[in-house]
């Protein structure tokens, strides 16, 4: 019974430290519906568009509502937040608006990018002020 116990506590030494060893080297575990679920690896590249990005949400009370809401899980960024996967859609340089149609990149429609009026349990959605929100 003690070998037993033994290679069980060796077993869970060996798992944690490469857990430990993977993030230290970068690795992320997407948990969010965002983007498929699995491991990402997190690089120190320039940012661009079209790149990924991953970080932590401003303790602000929008990410507090959404939070609320169930849009964003629970982690450990300030304001107990999970950590956010997104693309870079613009960069300084671009001209970005926001209308009923959707996110406007340099005058181009973002796909898919129209905003919700409802969620999914039927409450209704904030709309922001952005430069051309109608």
């Amino acid at each position: 019974m003690k070998r037993a116990l033994k290679g069980i506590a060796l077993g869970i030494a060996v798992v944690s430290v490469a857990v430990i060893g993977c993030a230290v080297a970068g690795a992320r575990i997407n948990t969010t519906a965002s983007y498929p679920v699995g491991v990402y690896w997190e690089v120190n590249a320039p940012l661009e568009k079209g790149a990924m990005v991953i970080f932590c949400p401003p303790k602000t009370a929008v990410f507090d509502e959404a939070k609320a809401r169930g849009y964003i899980g629970a982690g450990f960024c300030p304001g107990g937040y999970g950590l956010m996967i997104k693309k870079i859609m613009a960069v300084p340089a671009d001209h970005v608006a926001v209308s009923a149609e959707g996110l406007y990149v340099n005058g181009e429609l973002v796909p898919n990018s129209k905003p919700f009026n409802a969620d999914k349990a039927g409450r209704p959605m904030p709309h922001y002020p952005a430069n051309g929100y109608t």
